[in-house]
Order: structure tokens, then sequence, then C-alpha cells
């Protein structure tokens, strides 16, 4: 038996690690990659990556979307993806794959290959990428449903169902593939009792992180006092919303209730621009208040910094590691911007559906977190005190 692991974040990385340890798998290969243009992931993958554990580790840079294929470049990416394909069919049967690990429900190529290979008879087992793990992703299709449906069957007789042997055309063109539709053998998901299939199983967190990443990240967090430290973590929610002036501003409302006096490390995401940076850095002096930006050197996952350190509280308009709160590292306070944000939406005519139903899907899952969030403190507080 042998396992072939698709990964593509740092958080994937560590999660298919944590697995493997788990589960005792031997034989792994490890297909590595990075989404857009983040090709400043391999500098972390290199401080994350158990060595031991993979037999052997193959780049592909654009693993994430390995098979989408897309209208405004439709020959290309099919192309594209077909000899993809081929690369990836000649790594399983090189090296007796019986197992294929997918991360990410929600990417078109992770639920391509599911339904591909899941036809051709191999196991197919998916594993955690952060939120999208827990809540289904809808992508508006452009052009009419007519053109969209006489699309899918032109590409499923000429593409799909000739070169693969599958139908598939539909969920690139028409409509997402839902969860409840991908075949799977096992689901591994870190936040317990979400969901409750027979095929789902629990990764249990244990430590994970080399010395040389904990050496690292407490070097550069040395003479900070943790406990007095609000965490403040960017995420691009008004990317498609609004301006980005009402993303700021929600921040400067936060700093105004804190009062001044107050030591804050802000934690930039990924894609943020030096323009939010700057502003952001701006907002927190503005208002009298201590400030440190962490990680400007190497941007890792923040599920590190939470591992190692226990913070005051952290503030964040959404992020993935909401869910992990109490898994993956200890339990800490979070204060989520997203109310803030919405009314300024609301306020300033950014009611456009599409627009706004995304972050009220993500303040229906806070509310959920929340609840289960209280729920858990209050069993620990009465643990405690007996």
């Amino acid at each position: 038996m042998a396992n072939l692991f698709f990964v593509h974040t740092p958080l994937t990385l560590l999660i298919a690690q944590q697995i493997i340890k788990g589960e005792h798998l031997d034989h792994n290969l490890l297909l590595l990659g990075y989404p857009g243009s983040n090709n400043h992931y391999m500098d972390i993958y290199d401080l994350l990556k158990n060595e031991s554990l993979w037999e052997r580790v193959v780049i592909m840079p654009n693993v994430a979307g390995w098979a989408s294929v897309n209208r405004r470049h439709l020959f290309d990416s099919m192309v594209t993806t077909w000899r993809k394909y081929k690369f990836i069919k000649n790594l399983i049967l090189e090296y007796g794959i019986d197992t294929l690990f997918l991360s990410d429900m929600n990417n078109n190529s992770s639920k391509f290959a599911a339904k591909l290979f899941h036809h051709q008879g191999y196991r197919i087992c998916f594993f955690e990428e952060g939120s999208s793990h827990y809540q289904m992703e809808y992508h508006y299709q452009k052009m009419g449903k007519m053109f969209n449906l006489i699309l899918s069957y032109l590409i499923d007789a000429f593409y799909f169902l000739p070169l693969f042997h599958i139908s598939y055309a539909k969920y690139s063109f028409w409509y997402d593939l839902p969860f409840s539709e991908i075949p799977m053998d096992i689901r591994y998901s870190v936040r317990p009792g979400y969901y409750q299939e027979k095929f789902d199983k629990t990764v249990i967190i244990k430590d994970i992180l080399t010395d040389k990443l904990k050496g690292l990240v407490t070097k550069e967090m040395a003479g900070l006092d943790c406990g007095n430290l609000i965490l403040f973590l960017t995420s691009p929610v008004y990317e498609g919303v609004s301006d980005v002036s009402l993303y700021i501003k929600a921040f400067d409302i936060y700093c105004d209730r804190l009062k001044g006096n107050q030591s804050i490390a802000i934690k930039f995401h990924p894609s943020e621009t030096d323009f939010v940076k700057r502003e952001m850095v701006d907002v927190v002096m503005r208002h009298n208040n201590r400030v440190k930006v962490i990680g400007k050197d190497m941007n890792l996952p923040v599920e590190i910094y939470l591992q190692l350190f226990r913070f005051r509280e952290v503030v964040t308009y959404y992020t993935s590691s909401r869910f992990y709160n109490g898994y993956l590292f200890p339990l800490v306070k979070y204060t989520s911007l997203m109310n803030i944000y919405h009314d300024l939406c609301l306020k300033h005519g950014y009611e456009r559906k599409e627009n706004l139903e995304r972050l009220e899907d993500f303040m229906r899952l806070d509310e959920r977190i929340d609840a289960e969030e209280q729920s858990k403190m209050e069993f620990v507080g009465k643990y405690i005190v007996s």
C-alpha cells in the first residue's frame, strides 16, 4: 500500500503529517505546490516538512489548479489538464499508489481528482484545508444557464468522456459539485463532531512542529508579554464586496473601543496589500497603542503561533484558525469584526446579494462556533471548580 498526498498550503502539510503519524502510514509520496504566486510557501515547507515521513517529494507548483478547465483559455487549459493528469497517473503507477489524500473539498481540481480516481478504483481520502473543509462555497457562473448547459454537454462529449471516461464539465461550467456527491472513503477533520458520516475520522493533534521551527518563532516573539498581547489577524474579506476603506474602518472602530495603551501584534494575510499594511499599523498607533508586526520575514500559519503562545485575545474578520480553537491549539478568546464590517457595508450601500451572501455565511458559522466554544469554556470552568 502507498499513499499520494496533494498539498498546496503550509496548513495542509501540517495536517497531512499528523495523519501519517496518527495512522502509522508507510510509503507516502508528497505532491507539493502552492496557489497562484505564493512561491514563498516553498521556504515555509522546508521548515515544516518532516523528511522521515516522505518516501519522495514531487514539486508541482500549481497543484491546486492542475485540473482547471476554464472557458477563458479553453483549449490551453484542456491540454494542460491532460498533461498533468498523465504526470500524476505515471506517479501512481510507478509507486503503486492505492490511496489519494486530497485537501480542500471546495477546490475544483480536488473534486475532479476524487471523481476521476474513484472511478478508476482508487481509495479517496479528504483532509483539512481550513474553513473550506466546513463550508460549501458557491461560485457564480458567468454567461447564461442555457449557454453553460450547452457548453457542458459539448466539453463532456469531446473531452471528458473520450479521455477520462467520466462526465464532469457541468461542475466546471454550470454548478458546483456538492460535498454530498464527492466520492470519499475517509474524511479527516480536526474539529470533532462537525461531520458525522460513517466515513468521518477525527485528526488528533499532537506535537507536530520541528525544533527548528519552534526556535525561529520563539526568537521572533522574544520579549513580548503574550498574555497581555492582542493578536490581530487580517483577512481581505472586502475583495469583491466593498471599498477597502470600510475594511480598515471596521478595525479603526475596534481600536477606538480599546481606549488606548494596549499592545497589539498584527499578522497580515499573505495576500494583503502594502497599502492595507501601512493603514492598519497607522490605525493602531493613532489610537495610542503599541504595535508589532509578526511574520514579516516568513508568513507562517498563525496556528503555529497559537500552539506555542497564549495570547490575551485574537481579533480578526474571518479566519480558518477559528475552526481549530481548542483542537489544533489551546482554547483562546476570539473576537470577530465581521458584524462591524457588515453593518458598514449596508450603511454605505453595498447591498448586492452576491457580495454580502458570503459574509453572512461566515457570520452564521461564527455564531455556531461561538456557541460551541461557550459550552466548552463552561465545561472546563466547572471541571476546574470541582
